[in-house]
């Protein structure tokens, strides 16, 4: 119950991210995405596109380096949007990656 209420709270007062990507199970390169899905926010829409040059870079560059496994690509879409967020919009939201091999 506790856990389930901090959550709400974090929900309430910091937001919510979905982050969606498709990636080549082959390559690990970017095929579809990433689209964020983004709740609890007055920013507009738009100021979440800032984020998909880097956050496709940083898939690309964690393919080059070996990384296939959709855990640790989650891993790093959770960390650079994350990053992000604090900096750009002063919150930490909920982040949830969506990494689907294709």
């Amino acid at each position: 119950p506790d856990a389930e209420l901090k959550d709400r709270v974090i929900l309430s007062e910091e937001g919510f991210l979905s982050i969606f990507v498709v990636v080549s199970s082959a390559d690990g390169t970017v095929l579809v995405g990433p689209q964020i899905h983004a709740r609890g926010f007055a920013e507009d829409d738009a100021v979440f596109g800032d984020i998909l040059p880097e956050l496709t870079a940083a898939l690309e560059e964690a393919a080059r380096a070996g990384t296939s496994d959709t855990h640790q690509l989650q891993q790093v879409v959770r960390r650079v949007v994350g990053r992000w967020a604090s900096n750009r919009l002063r919150r930490r939201p909920m982040i949830i990656p969506v990494v689907v091999e294709a």
